[in-house]
């Protein structure tokens, strides 16, 4: 059986950071299993957006003693930009929808020392990084097939053949950032709502992910069924049908964010034999 995994979004997507670098993964100590399924800890690996301390080691202050004295803050102690007297460049701006605040890492109360700008912390960058991370964590599709020949690996025609999956959950990151201006939380969840089997042979078959995830009954057919025409004989190999179970995600945000796509989608790819039993009568008759 060969499988593949696509994973595709419904909607068009840009994702814009305002601050930091996106993170490329969430370590396995920041995800925690809950009955409804999945929830990341995603605040460690977002801190980064919002950092309240000088990128850069700030110039060293002057040896002058007279420009050190004072009851300011020491060397190198950022605060925020308030200079009693000066009139320099506006102490607040705002980056990509951030506001940002000019502060400085100073040298006593003398006009000596390194600006930079401390980011207050927003959940728009945030739920852009969480969403990242919660695309990446969508499992495949498991297709669990009960009425499958298991001897042979190969499906009935004219049967209906009940399909499964086994391992899809809603998946949720969530973070809270906090620096010297302020505190933001905000969460993305991804719940599967639906799967669609396309069979190869032009047919195809819908159903929600709770009933896909429903106790197969021999001899009822569930709502996740499919019933072959044709025998794999007719594919384009003469062997077997080129099949694609999807699983559709629903995409949620707290805050909500308009510009997140509605859903997404992620699909398992396999090669599925389907086979005609022939029946021969031998006998006709009360004898029989």
């Amino acid at each position: 059986m060969r499988t593949r995994r696509s994973l595709i979004p419904i909607a068009t997507l840009a994702i814009t950071l305002a601050i930091g670098t996106v993170p490329g993964s969430v370590d396995a100590k920041g995800t925690e299993t809950s009955a409804g399924g999945r929830t990341i800890n995603a605040s460690a690996a977002l801190g980064g957006l919002f950092p309240a301390s000088p990128p850069k080691t700030p110039k060293p202050c002057p040896t002058d003693p007279d420009a050190i004295e004072g009851n300011g803050p020491r060397q190198n102690e950022p605060y925020r930009f308030q200079i009693v007297g000066e009139t320099l460049d506006p102490a607040t701006r705002v980056v990509d929808g951030v506001t940002q605040e000019r502060w400085i890492s100073h040298c006593g109360e003398t006009a000596f020392g390194t600006f930079f700008w401390v980011s207050t912390p927003t959940p728009g960058p945030m739920v852009d990084a969480l969403f990242d991370i919660v695309k990446k964590e969508l499992d495949d599709p498991q297709v669990l097939w009960p009425n499958m020949n298991k001897k042979f690996g190969w499906l009935y025609v004219k049967v209906p053949m009940d399909f499964r999956v086994g391992n899809v959950a809603p998946i949720t990151a969530t973070a809270t950032v906090s620096n010297a201006l302020g505190s933001s939380t905000a969460s993305v969840t991804a719940t599967p709502s639906s799967i669609t089997f396309s069979s190869g042979e032009g047919g195809a078959r819908s159903c929600t992910v709770a009933q896909a995830r429903e106790k197969y009954v021999p001899r009822l057919p569930g709502a996740c069924a499919y019933t072959y025409k044709n025998s794999s004989a007719t594919a384009s190999d003469g062997y077997s049908f080129d099949t694609t179970m999807t699983v559709t995600w629903d995409i949620t945000s707290t805050p909500v964010d308009p510009t997140l796509p509605a859903t997404l989608e992620t699909s398992t790819d396999a090669l599925l034999p389907v086979s005609e039993v022939q029946a021969i009568v031998t006998c006709i008759g009360k004898s029989c």
